[in-house]
């Protein structure tokens, strides 16, 4: 996919944004995202993916309502994900991942993720292609497959607070994660 910023085309993985262009607007800037709608659109999720909280709001009108703003944590007991999962850390460290974020597109020889390999309680492996993945219950988890599921459990969120099915959601990503990611490929 590709993706133009500053007049410079450069190319995206398509799990990173993965948007219609015809229904919606988002502009990525390094702090704020803005995202426009009319009254006659359907109620959509906005994920906000940070490094320690994922913000979850539907489109109400043309207001955003906040439905939850969660720990971006997910614990492989249960397959529990936010404050919940944030209690596990405690309880089973070593099965629970958080700051998930960090590790997208990142390569298991990053200073990066050797720096913090030392600081977190989980696992990570060295995975396909080079990549840092994690390890949990003796199985390995690329970072995307975990950023999957905790956008599938904040889908499900979405969908119990408004009534009906989410299929259409932006992911508000901040600008350095877009770059990181698009470098890494």
């Amino acid at each position: 996919m590709s993706l133009t910023i500053n007049g410079k085309k450069t190319r995206t993985k398509p799990w990173l944004i993965s948007l219609n262009p015809k229904s919606y607007l988002l502009i990525i800037l390094m702090e704020h995202t803005k995202t426009t709608a009319t009254d006659s659109s359907p109620p959509l999720k906005k994920n906000t993916f940070a490094a320690t909280n994922i913000c979850l709001a539907v489109m109400e009108g043309k207001s955003a309502k906040v439905i939850t703003n969660s720990p971006s944590v997910f614990s492989f007991e249960k397959g529990m994900y936010g404050a919940d999962a944030k209690f596990r850390v405690h309880t089973n460290p070593t099965n629970t991942i958080f700051g998930i974020r960090r590790l997208l597109g990142r390569k298991f020889d990053d200073p990066m993720i050797q720096k913090d390999m030392k600081m977190v309680p989980f696992k990570m492996v060295r995975g396909d292609n080079g990549e840092a993945w994690l390890e949990a219950y003796g199985k390995q988890f690329p970072p995307i497959c975990i950023a999957s599921l905790i956008f599938s459990n904040m889908k499900e969120t979405a969908e119990s607070h408004i009534g009906k099915s989410v299929s259409k959601a932006i992911i508000a990503v901040p600008g350095e994660i877009v770059l990181l990611n698009m470098s890494s490929y």
